[in-house]
């Protein structure tokens, strides 16, 4: 979790950078990124959110935040990261239906993961029914990994204990998904210059 990551910075406080980060993050890529930035700038200290992403470019305008990835179909003016399929996900366990709605996954807040899932179907004109609904990615894995239904993740979110679905699975095609680091214009100095280094050096392109 974050929390454990963040505890590997244990010097005092000289300089802070308020960060924020996709919730679909890996833990793994998090905590690379963290490593990398520790090496990089050993005496910052982070305050980092790790949430919904929508409202991160208005943090970063409002100066509420130093830096965020937002992650989203739309390509932000910032600095490129990746770009990556979103994809329809289930457990090797789940059998999809072949006379029934489709039982999804979703996540239950106001952003973009919101609609990708139930816009596709609908454009479709594939049948479904919202079986579990959540704010948190990690839920969603939780009930996708169960074999309760299928959802919608980054590519590289699904991990070797799903399977990804596609055309051939009856399922339509969805956008790709955008990762862009925003910095605040005042920010721009060497700490907010590492933590770049440390998430670009991290992500796949």
């Amino acid at each position: 979790h974050l929390q454990d990551v963040l505890r590997m910075f244990e010097t005092p406080l000289s300089v802070q950078l308020r960060f924020g980060i996709p919730d679909d993050y890996e833990n793994r890529i998090l905590a690379e990124a963290l490593t990398r930035f520790a090496g990089l700038h050993p005496a910052g200290n982070i305050s980092a959110t790790s949430g919904c992403t929508a409202h991160y470019p208005a943090a970063i305008q409002d100066g509420k935040m130093d830096m965020a990835v937002c992650s989203g179909p739309e390509k932000l003016q910032g600095v490129h990261i990746s770009t990556e399929p979103a994809v329809w996900a289930a457990s090797a366990s789940f059998h999809l239906p072949a006379d029934k709605p489709l039982p999804i996954a979703m996540l239950d807040r106001a952003c973009w993961w919101q609609t990708i899932p139930t816009r596709a179907l609908n454009s479709a004109l594939r049948d479904y029914a919202i079986v579990f609904r959540t704010e948190s990615f990690g839920s969603l894995l939780a009930a996708l990994r169960a074999g309760l239904c299928v959802g919608v993740l980054p590519a590289s979110c699904a991990g070797d204990d799903l399977c990804i679905l596609g055309e051939e699975n009856g399922l339509p095609t969805l956008p790709e998904i955008h990762r862009t680091l925003l910095c605040a214009p005042s920010g721009l100095n060497d700490i907010t210059s590492a933590m770049a280094q440390a998430i670009q050096a991290t992500m796949p392109v």
